[in-house]
């Protein structure tokens, strides 16, 4: 089991903050990329944000809650596929729904995951959440 903490002082919150806009304006990207949405509503953005917030919680703390990393990512992959499905792709889809997902999600996962890594390695300050990476 990964050592997990969080980091409440002021910095951290700043820096989660900032994670989670730059999830968010990811994750609008990724989807506009897929799926072709152009508009950008209230109630979308609002979307955006809460799936932006769950990617940059539940992503770290499955893959450091579980006994192995691997399968903490794989288990956060699958929820945050849901929770993309249901909450973006659902009104903004082409087509297929699940690839979409599966695709919007994918780049969530690895762009959440290179910028802790970033954070800590080569900037050296400790995300929110830190697993340990």
């Amino acid at each position: 089991m990964a050592d997990i903490s969080i980091s409440l002082d002021i910095v951290s919150v700043i820096i989660f903050v900032v994670t989670v806009l730059i999830v968010m304006l990811f994750l609008y990207i990724a989807t506009r990329l897929v799926t072709r949405e152009e508009v950008l509503t209230a109630s979308y953005a609002l979307r955006l944000f809460i799936t932006a917030v769950m990617a940059v919680v539940i992503v770290p703390l499955l893959a450091g809650l579980l006994t192995d990393a691997v399968i903490g990512i794989l288990v956060a992959f699958l929820a945050l596929m849901i929770v993309v499905r249901f909450l973006i792709i659902s009104e903004a889809s082409l087509g297929d729904e699940w690839l979409e997902s599966f695709i919007v999600t994918f780049l969530i996962i690895l762009f959440v995951y290179i910028f802790n890594l970033v954070l800590v390695k080569v900037i050296g300050i400790s995300p929110f959440i830190d697993i340990g990476v």
